[in-house]
């Protein structure tokens, strides 16, 4: 018998699993349910007949099923849900973590709670199923309303809070180092033409670009801010990251990975001034294969801050009066813009032609009040060099990917399985624009972005593809990312947005060191950076639902998307997708211009009816 450690994870149409890390390898051993209760994250124990490095060796025959036989550590002890009552009965219906009714014992001290109040509970008992227990300790209020809902949801969790005072002063006290102190450690970049980018007019960009073209070859160069050089792990501000794993809403003041005076001092490129970099340089064909990766410590010194609207009057064109200026402005990084377009072309109908998924068109871009609430959403297309910026990082991304697993250097890898599914219904996400036959078929998500490209499905289907991409599921070991139509990618180039960028950073610098890097000990940090990925999913539910309450008797224009039995998906022009109900009399067809209301609103789900 062996006993081996890991993580519990529940199936909802297959055999339940512990996934096991042994000697760098992830192993998913399928258990069977009972005596010992576990739920999904906790950390657990298993008995095997053998070695799992023997079990799952190709060509074995092992299909034992195994038991659970101790939990090490609970996922949770506090949980939210809603209270019901059922004959006479009172019970917790858990919201996640727990996927059964549990019943209520109330004590004194417990809050007042009444059918259909949204609550959080303490688990008190575990054992077998029956015998679980809950202990109300907190009344959001009524389970179908807004505001019970997001407090719900934010319970508990750190992105909304503020930093601690340790973590506030150490952010503070970060200042950028003398540059030039670190020519000896560094490759000196100071005479390459380098330039950050900027997707809007005021954010500034943790990331540079640096270009070069001959004899039938690309040299591109993708600069990050050295965040790691300035952050430590274990120090209270590293340690608080962790824990948020990533800022939820880009640019949005109060779920940001750092303060915002950390943020502008090191991870910000944008001051045109000598800073510290990693740098990865990777040379493409002109068919857009990778022929060499080099990786370093760097000093740059960008020659400006590129915006996305400047770089796109400068290649799609623009009145005279304008383009003069530009020309003058952004005359060192012209060339450079140019062969970046070009690259990033070839390297574009290259990742298609294999398989992948062309990129969203559009965000969409959530506004909030005062208070965090949700005050609007609209519909914002993405520019061309945002588009850009896109391709060439994912090909950075797979390329560096490649170079550190060949060098068995440990990083945390994004990777993108081919079927999602809604838990609440079952079906899979994008149902609306699938037949029931294609649910299981492989490739089916590329096959329908294709066929939804030019068409009034198309927003729908890229903003559906991004959402998913936002959700990839993050690995210490290869897996494939069908979207980038690639079998292994890493991210490292938002380290002041992700903490698994942060994560792969410090691997790439110990790749470069020839330092050894255990990737497994942020295994809670990116446990907890997938939940900020689920956290932001259940937000943006409440907040379009939020949008439509206040838009509730304003008719509001919409696109059809895709018809089936049951109704209509729709498209409405703020960027939010919404299903109509098919109704007696009245016939829809793709692509018709529709004006609507809101019907029904399902704050406990986070979606709505329009009619």
């Amino acid at each position: 018998m062996f006993k081996y450690r890991g993580i519990f994870h529940r199936a909802a149409s297959a055999d339940d699993y512990v996934t096991v890390t042994e000697s760098g390898r992830e192993y998913d051993i399928p258990v069977l349910s009972g005596p010992v209760v576990a739920f999904e994250g906790d950390v657990v124990e298993v008995f095997t007949q053998g070695e799992i490095a023997r079990i799952f060796a190709p060509g074995s025959a092992y299909k034992q099923k195994c038991r659970v036989c101790d939990v090490i550590e609970r996922a949770c002890d506090v949980v939210t849900g809603e209270y019901v009552v059922a004959d006479r009965t009172a019970y917790l219906m858990p919201d996640s973590y727990i996927p059964y009714r549990v019943k209520i014992k109330g004590s004194d001290g417990s809050p007042e709670c009444s059918p259909g109040d949204k609550i959080k509970a303490e688990i008190l008992k575990y054992r077998t199923f029956s015998a679980m227990r809950a202990r109300p300790v907190a009344n959001f209020g009524r389970a179908d309303t807004f505001r019970a809902n997001l407090n719900a949801a934010l319970h508990g969790t750190p992105y909304f809070a503020p930093f601690s005072a340790a973590a506030e002063k150490q952010a503070s006290a970060a200042r950028p180092y003398e540059a030039v102190n670190y020519l000896s450690r560094r490759r000196d970049l100071r005479g390459k033409t380098v330039f950050t980018f900027s997707e809007t007019e005021t954010s500034r960009g943790s990331y540079a670009f640096s270009v070069s073209f001959s004899e039938n070859e690309w040299v591109l160069g993708l600069h990050v801010a050295d965040v790691a050089e300035y952050l430590a792990p274990g120090t209270p501000l590293d340690t608080e990251a962790a824990m948020r794993g990533k800022a939820l809403f880009s640019g949005r003041d109060g779920s940001p990975l750092f303060p915002a005076q950390f943020r502008r001092s090191v991870c910000d490129l944008g001051s045109e001034r000598p800073a510290l970099a990693v740098s990865a340089f990777v040379t493409f064909d002109i068919h857009g294969n990778v022929l060499d990766t080099d990786l370093c410590e760097s000093v740059i010194d960008p020659v400006l801050t590129a915006s996305a609207s400047d770089v796109d009057a400068l290649i799609s064109g623009a009145d005279s009066s304008a383009l003069l200026p530009l020309r003058r402005k952004y005359s060192a990084v012209v060339p450079s813009v140019e062969q970046l377009y070009e690259l990033a072309a070839v390297l574009r109908a290259k990742r298609l032609s294999g398989g992948g998924v062309d990129f969203d068109l559009c965000d969409r871009v959530f506004a909030f009040d005062s208070e965090k609430r949700v005050s609007g959403v609209s519909l914002v297309p993405r520019s061309d060099s945002a588009l850009m910026a896109a391709e060439l990082l994912a090909a950075v991304g797979e390329a560096c990917a490649e170079k550190l697993q060949y060098s068995g250097a440990g990083c945390v890898y994004s990777s993108l399985g081919e079927r999602v599914y809604n838990a609440a219904t079952g079906a899979p996400n994008d149902r609306y624009l699938l037949d029931p036959e294609d649910y299981f078929t492989p490739g089916y998500t590329a096959r329908e972005a294709a066929k939804a490209r030019g068409t009034a499905a198309e927003h729908y289907c890229f903003a559906y593809l991004t959402d998913e991409t936002d959700d990839a599921f993050l690995s210490p070991s290869p897996a494939p990312h069908y979207m980038l139509n690639t079998q292994k990618y890493i991210r490292f180039y938002a380290p002041a947005k992700r903490y698994s960028d942060l994560v792969n950073q410090r691997a790439v610098k110990a790749y470069i060191r020839e330092e050894p890097f255990d990737v497994r000990r942020y295994e809670r940090a990116i446990t907890a950076e997938m939940s900020a990925y689920a956290l932001k999913r259940r937000l943006t539910g409440l907040f379009e639902c939020a949008c439509a309450a206040k838009n509730r008797d304003t008719e509001l224009k919409a696109t059809a998307l895709n018809v089936c039995a049951g109704g209509a998906a729709l498209l409405l022009e703020n960027g939010v997708c919404a299903f109509m109900p098919a109704a007696e009399g009245k016939t829809v067809r793709p692509g018709d211009k529709l004006k609507v209301k809101v019907k029904n609103i399902d704050y406990r789900l986070g979606r709505f009816t329009l009619e």
